[in-house]
């Protein structure tokens, strides 16, 4: 597994800043929970905001949580994460629904199927 986050409870690395921890299942639920895990994740730019921590700051990061010492985070940081990064998501354009295309198309097909069959049952 690629190290791309460290837990902010036990300091092991998990997948990205939002799975769930692989070693004490923490995961971020509110939006300051998601903040400090960010935080704790591989420096990555929101709009004009770089947030995160370098590969080698994580791994200190990770020592010193796993050997009892907790990872202080800046309160001013955490809002400044929120607000950035909501405001990232804010701008991007929204998921194409491809599972309705499916739906509508793959009824459509259903409902002509089924016209057919009962033109051809009702014709013979």
């Amino acid at each position: 597994m690629k190290k791309k986050a460290v837990c902010i409870r036990c300091g092991a690395f998990k997948k990205d800043a939002f799975t769930s921890c692989p070693e004490c299942k923490l995961t971020p639920k509110s939006d300051f929970e998601a903040a400090r895990a960010l935080i704790l994740s591989e420096k990555t730019v929101y709009g004009e905001t770089e947030i995160g921590r370098t590969a080698e700051e994580l791994e200190e990061i990770s020592r010193s949580i796993r050997s009892g010492r907790p990872y202080p985070i800046d309160g001013e940081e955490q809002k400044i994460v929120v607000r950035e990064y909501y405001s990232y998501l804010k701008s991007q354009p929204p998921p194409k629904n491809y599972m309705r295309k499916i739906l509508f198309w793959g009824g459509l097909v259903i409902l002509l199927v089924s016209i057919i069959t009962g033109l051809a049952w009702w014709l013979s």
